[in-house]
């Protein structure tokens, strides 16, 4: 599968479990692989998060050698933070700043390693909530994103892989 297709079925997946549920509940990853649909929830302690992450690489990894390996989806809820070009930038974390957006954020890896990603708007009213328009489309010619998932893409036997270096890119 291309990240593309992946994309669109993530979304899919997202409006429909905030229609059946009002949001996704915890952050997911979801593993395609030939005849199996691996899927890890990610909101661990934070003592376990590096290690979580790092199994969940190895995981892509050894698909992807084995051959098997069809694509992954990260879902997630999260704030964000903007600021108009005409106003200094401003440093607050999204949790602590009262102008913030509530969003999803949707990233996915073809099976070629080549990645999407998309973010919506959540509204929210009387208490509701639900996904709103695509804010923003972050595969812009030049613009370059980075995700812990870019290592399942790597060659760990690589040396001097410096963890920004992914074929597809």
């Amino acid at each position: 599968m291309q990240a593309e297709e992946l994309i669109e079925m993530a979304d899919q997946i997202a409006c429909k479990m905030f229609s059946d549920a009002g949001g996704l509940g915890e952050s997911r990853v979801w593993i395609h692989t030939k005849g199996r649909l691996i899927s890890i929830p990610c909101k661990p302690n934070p003592a376990l998060e590096p290690k979580m992450k790092a199994l969940i690489c190895a995981m892509i990894y050894a698909a992807r050698k084995a051959g098997t390996f069809e694509g992954v989806v990260m879902m997630a809820e999260a704030w964000m933070s903007t600021t108009e070009l005409s106003r200094p930038r401003s440093s607050v974390r999204p949790a602590l700043d009262p102008n913030r957006k509530e969003i999803i954020i949707l990233l996915a890896y073809g099976q070629d390693g080549k990645s999407k990603t998309r973010t919506r708007k959540i509204e929210s009213w009387g208490g509701n909530r639900a996904i709103g328009p695509i804010l923003e489309d972050f595969n812009k010619p030049g613009l370059v994103h980075e995700s812990w998932l870019d290592a399942a893409f790597e060659d760990p036997t690589e040396e001097g892989n410096n963890g920004k270096q992914r074929a597809g890119r």
